[in-house]
């Protein structure tokens, strides 16, 4: 349930990649413990607003100004 926004708020187009986020640092409260620890392939849910962003030419994700 957390969100990555991700806003361009340049006079510039800014190229991204997705595949360079990283982790968000999970930490237990309470001296609980995780019985999943996330991993990459499960964690990142990508939506059709961000995917509607690649550019093959750009072979890269634009992200406008």
């Amino acid at each position: 349930m957390l969100d990555d926004l991700w806003v361009n708020d340049t006079e510039n187009n800014k190229v991204l990649f997705k595949e360079e986020q990283t982790m968000p640092e999970m930490h237990a409260l309470n001296d609980a413990g995780f019985t999943k620890k996330p991993n990459d392939d499960t964690f990142w849910e990508y939506t059709t607003e961000l995917e509607a962003l690649y550019d093959d030419a750009k072979a890269s994700y634009v992200l406008p100004a």
